[in-house]
C-alpha cells in the first residue's frame, strides 16, 4: 500500500484541477486516514485533499461501493424516438400544452 507521503507527493509533482482517483487510491486514502487517527479536517489539510472528496469517498466505503477510475465507464443507451411519442411529460400530461412545458424547465402548467 503507498503511504501518504508518496500520495502528498505525487499531487504536489503534478498539480491538477480535477482529478480521477482510481478505486485503489480512494481505498489507500481512505485507509490511511483510518490509520491517522485525525479528524477528516485534519487529515485533509495535512494531505491537501478537499475534505468533500474524503467524505464523499467515506459515505461510498460505507455503501460498499467505491467506484474509481479504473472501473468500466457508463455507457449511453439509445432510446427510441417512437418510444416517447404521446408518453407523459414531466407535467404528466401527454397533450400539447404540457410538450411547451418540458421546454421550459420547472414551469408547472
Amino acid at each position: 500500500m503507498t503511504n501518504a507521503l508518496t500520495l502528498a507527493t505525487q499531487s504536489a509533482a503534478k498539480p491538477r484541477t480535477r482529478v480521477n482517483w482510481t478505486a485503489t487510491e480512494k481505498a489507500d486514502w481512505l485507509a490511511l486516514y483510518e490509520k491517522s487517527g485525525q479528524s477528516v479536517s485534519e487529515f485533509c489539510r495535512t494531505n491537501d485533499l478537499p475534505t468533500a472528496t474524503l467524505s464523499a469517498w467515506r459515505s461510498q466505503q460505507k455503501t460498499g461501493v467505491i467506484v474509481g477510475a479504473d472501473d468500466e465507464p457508463s455507457t449511453l443507451v439509445e432510446i427510441p424516438a417512437a418510444a416517447l411519442v404521446g408518453g407523459p411529460t414531466q407535467c404528466g400530461r401527454a397533450d400539447a400544452a404540457s410538450q411547451r412545458c418540458a421546454h421550459r424547465g420547472s414551469e408547472r402548467h
